[in-house]
């Protein structure tokens, strides 16, 4: 069985607001996850390693990083963190007009020398903004390029079932 798990890491803080990577790793460590979608996650920079370096090599676990923009001179924004080969990643920009940048991701990881194609999104939190980045998502998903079993994660921003989640499961199965 492969267990799968998406942990936004500013949103999922502690009751201390604090987001160190040991922290982050040893939660993740509890669940024992093949495959995880980070979403709000500091990249490489100018000072000290990055979260997803530690976090990953706390998990022994590989991993890809798909930034969005950079916060005080690091990168930030999406990883996949895999216990199998991951084969590719391919990233797209989810951005819409002023509002702050978003990427989805997706790495191609070879689970018993099958394909699983995972995709990792962090939708913004403006209605308008949504919409859009929910129809390019489900565009992208949809592509029949793409062939073999596929599996969409991450932090969709919709508190109650709305526009996005409607738009997603008319398109997506």
């Amino acid at each position: 069985m492969l267990r799968v798990v998406t942990y936004n890491i500013h949103r999922s803080r502690g009751m201390d607001r604090r987001t160190q990577p040991h922290r982050i790793a040893a939660v993740l460590a509890t669940i024992d996850a093949d495959i995880v979608a980070l979403q709000e996650v500091v990249g490489a920079g100018p000072r000290g390693t990055s979260h997803i370096e530690e976090i990953g090599a706390a998990l022994g676990m590989g991993w890809v990083m798909a930034p969005a923009r950079e916060l005080r001179g690091h990168q930030f924004g999406n990883a996949i963190l895999s216990r199998h080969p991951i084969r590719n990643h391919v990233e797209y920009d989810l951005s819409w007009k002023t509002c702050e940048e978003r990427r989805l991701q997706r790495a191609d990881v070879d689970v018993g020398g099958y394909i699983l194609h995972v995709y990792n999104v962090h939708l913004g939190t403006a209605i308008l903004e949504r919409r859009f980045q929910a129809e390019r998502l489900a565009t992208i998903v949809s592509d029949r390029h793409v062939l073999g079993a596929k599996l969409v994660l991450g932090d969709f921003n919709e508190w109650m079932r709305g526009l996005t989640t409607k738009l997603l499961s008319s398109r997506l199965k």
